[in-house]
């Protein structure tokens, strides 16, 4: 019969007693995890953003996605059906990556422009003569100059007709000459809409992009 030596028994001990502490520990790791996963409760559907989502862009299939996540993780607001996102009007921007809230997106019965029109706000089309070419989704202000015959003040000839307003829209066809020139559709108040009609009418309007903190009034 081999007989084994003090030291390698000693070895063999210590071998044992490290792979059952390893165990222990794997085992507590484990169970640790288990719990963790059921206090967040199951793992439900919801749609994220593939891509950043711009104010007034179109949901296309593309860009959105499908991901599980916990339940104790996701809005109460979120959307979990792609086919119910795909189509509708982004009325507050999404960012890459986020969930898709019911806030984030038009009701499905309205399309277009208008989804993004909150009520007591109007959607203008502005001719840009500037080399200034604001992108969608950016704030900007748009100033009036007016002829003398429109002003009292012998230095007030310029004014500040829309502030923060939100380009929806951005209108540019550099490769058709022939083609209206730049246009923006902003967003504005009922009062902007007026004085930007009259300014239109009879200045000359320039569009000045202002820091994205001054938006206001999308999606509330």
């Amino acid at each position: 019969m081999l007989r084994r030596s003090p030291r390698a028994l000693l070895i063999w001990a210590a071998a044992i007693a490290v792979l059952l502490g390893t165990a222990r520990i794997v085992g507590g790791d484990l169970a640790e995890i288990h719990r963790q996963a059921t206090s967040l409760g199951p793992l439900i559907h919801v749609v994220v953003a593939s891509r950043d989502l711009p104010l007034g862009a179109t949901i296309e299939s593309g860009d959105v996605e499908s991901v599980t996540r916990h339940e104790s993780q996701v809005s109460d607001a979120a959307l979990h059906d792609v086919d119910d996102v795909v189509g509708r009007i982004v009325v507050v921007p999404l960012v890459a990556d986020t969930t898709v809230l019911a806030a984030n997106v038009a009701d499905s019965d309205r399309d277009g422009t208008d989804a993004v029109v909150p009520d007591g706000m109007r959607v203008m089309r502005v001719p840009l003569d500037v080399a200034v070419r604001p992108r969608t989704g950016d704030v900007v202000d748009l100033i009036a100059t007016f002829d003398a015959t429109f002003t009292t003040s012998a230095d007030g000839a310029t004014s500040v007709v829309a502030s923060a307003a939100t380009v929806l829209t951005v209108e540019v066809d550099d490769s058709d000459i022939s083609a209206p020139g730049p246009a923006v559709t902003v967003l504005v108040t009922a009062q902007e809409s007026r004085q930007l009609a009259f300014a239109l009418t009879h200045g000359v309007v320039t569009l000045a992009v202002a820091p994205p903190e001054e938006a206001c009034c999308v999606g509330e």
